[in-house]
């Protein structure tokens, strides 16, 4: 039997096995690890092109979890990982619908002590975040610089505070925090996995 005559559930099962096997090593380390390509899932990339019946499905797989990192101190004159993804999305607005996860990570590890880039990026991040229509988890991964809430600009702050609200984010991870404010965790009241990590709650007044 040709690999096309099978049941679509049947390649669905057979892109989630390939998604499934690289996982394992492709998030093995959030804290050193960097890369500048938005999504490194090479197999499903070249499943991707195969042919148009397996294309959605290995795409949905592809940016089921999407991590965008900093520049390395060696691509300084590279574009943003953030960029390139907001020109794909605006290119390709479908492929925000596959995107269930969105992991910013701000470790400062890679960059050879530049300064953060998601409040330099905070228009481009806030584009991004309001182009995904139902985002189950966002973790925002800032322990390098321990980043505090005034920190982020008003625009960004607005786009975060509207999608903590939505019934679908069920996982919300802020790491490396200083101050968050008490009414931005009194708006998760879908989360089923709330972490704190390293950040801290602001003292009320």
């Amino acid at each position: 039997m040709h690999l096309l005559e099978l049941p679509v559930e049947m390649l669905s099962t057979i892109v989630d096995h390939v998604r499934a096997s690289e996982s394992d090593h492709i998030y093995h380390d959030c804290a050193t690890t960097s890369y500048d390509i938005v999504c490194y899932h090479r197999s499903l990339k070249s499943l991707s092109l195969v042919c148009s019946t397996i294309q959605p499905l290995a795409q949905r797989a592809h940016f089921l979890h999407v991590a965008i990192r900093p520049r390395t101190r060696y691509g300084h004159q590279n574009p943003f990982p953030c960029d390139l993804f907001l020109d794909l999305l605006n290119r390709r607005p479908l492929i925000a619908s596959y995107v269930l996860g969105i992991s910013l990570i701000d470790t400062g590890y890679t960059t050879g002590g530049a300064p953060p880039w998601i409040p330099r990026k905070a228009s481009v991040v806030a584009s991004i975040l309001h182009r995904l229509p139902h985002p189950s988890t966002l973790h925002i991964f800032a322990t390098r610089y321990f980043l505090t809430w005034s920190q982020i600009p008003e625009k960004l702050l607005t786009v975060m505070y509207a999608v903590v609200q939505r019934p679908s984010l069920t996982v919300l991870r802020l790491t490396g925090f200083q101050d968050l404010p008490v009414d931005l965790l009194d708006l998760c009241s879908h989360l089923q996995d709330l972490d704190m990590y390293l950040s801290r709650i602001k003292n009320p007044d």
